[in-house]
């Protein structure tokens, strides 16, 4: 095995630990450099491709029932 194989990534939080929605804004290169105008716009747009994903689904399993 090579040793790049062998290699774990672990993230440690301590429980007691806040993390703000900046915090983890800043992690990531390409949320970095947005306002808080396009973060809310971009979390619209997620909610609505989850909310299409799943609402099928959860209607399916109600007319099932």
């Amino acid at each position: 095995m090579s040793e790049k194989q062998n290699i774990e990534f672990k993230e440690v939080v301590e429980e007691s630990v806040n993390i703000t929605p900046q915090q983890i804004q800043a992690r990531f290169d390409t949320l970095r450099d947005l306002s808080d105008e396009d973060m809310a716009a971009l979390n619209k747009k997620l909610v609505k491709k989850i909310d299409w994903r799943l609402m099928p689904c959860v209607t399916l399993m109600f007319l099932m029932k």
